[in-house]
């Protein structure tokens, strides 16, 4: 029960830190959406695409970090105890 919890608390600081980190990011995003809603340029789809990418990506590594963090933490709670 706890390493479910632990898990879902990873991927919630994750998806959070991701979108925080990538505010500016998603800010883009909305302005490339406003620009393509009124342009026929192709190539801001790729664009958003790949911010889209950026995000998943930061949101994975956050995610690793923190596993990473907090398997520290407990595996250093355990020799301590």
């Amino acid at each position: 029960m706890k390493n479910a919890l632990f898990l879902i608390l990873s991927i919630i600081l994750a998806v959070l830190f991701g979108i925080f980190y990538n505010y500016e990011t998603i800010v883009l995003i909305t302005t490339f959406n406003k620009i393509a809603d009124f342009s026929e340029i192709a190539e801001t789809t790729d664009i958003i695409k790949g911010y889209y990418l950026k995000i998943i990506f930061t949101s994975i590594w956050f995610f690793i970090l923190e596993v990473a963090i907090f398997l520290a933490i407990k595996l250093g709670i355990k020799k301590e105890g």
